[in-house]
């Protein structure tokens, strides 16, 4: 057991939104701190350059790409960072947004915009 209350050395995380901006430092801090990480984001470039960072400070890296509004794709990335990471410690759910980035009012939203808006932020976590 380390003496630095803030290590997870020997921790596994998965981190969604993982492959830019928020989710990106999230999974960064936690190498940092001495977990391995899974990564899931959409686009596999992205998660691939994160992945290398991790890799460069010492700690393992899985790349995972996953749509965190399918449920199959949730499973198989949890099942998938188990197997190849062991049992998972830490879980953020970072992945949210517009699903087609496109600033609207609540009022005038299709119910197709809507629902793909809630499956991202708030079904998926």
């Amino acid at each position: 057991m380390s003496s630095n209350p803030f290590s997870l050395q020997g921790q596994v995380a998965v981190v969604t939104g993982a492959g830019k901006g928020i989710g990106e430092g999230i999974a960064l801090c936690l190498a940092n701190a001495g977990a391995d990480v899974a990564l899931a984001a959409r686009n596999r470039d992205d998660l691939e350059r994160v992945a290398e960072q991790i890799r460069a400070l010492g700690q393992r890296a899985l790349v995972v790409p996953s749509d965190v509004t399918d449920v199959a794709q949730l499973q198989n990335l949890a099942a998938t960072a188990k197997a190849e990471l062991g049992s998972i410690d830490i879980w953020v759910s970072n992945a949210g947004g517009l699903p087609d980035a496109t600033p609207r009012y609540l009022t005038r939203t299709p119910e197709d915009k809507w629902d793909a808006q809630m499956d991202l932020n708030l079904k998926a976590v």
